[in-house]
């Protein structure tokens, strides 16, 4: 069993996947709120190491092209 509370292992992957204007919505509101909920919530909305390395791969989620296809 993951020792990950329920509500990071149920509510980030819905986070992520929110349309960026919704995104921005959610962080305009929290900026609002203040009290460093903004500077906290990016904290926790941040990828895991291996998200953050993956993303810098060049290429990645690409397949090179084929010839003749």
């Amino acid at each position: 069993m993951s020792d990950r509370p329920l509500p990071t292992k149920a509510l980030r992957p819905v986070v992520r996947a929110l349309p960026t204007e919704n995104q921005s919505e959610v962080e305009a509101a929290l900026d609002h709120a203040g009290r460093g909920k903004l500077d906290a919530f990016h904290a926790w909305n941040r990828p895991g190491t291996l998200g953050r390395l993956a993303g810098r791969l060049p290429g990645r989620g690409r397949r090179a092209e084929q010839p003749g296809t």
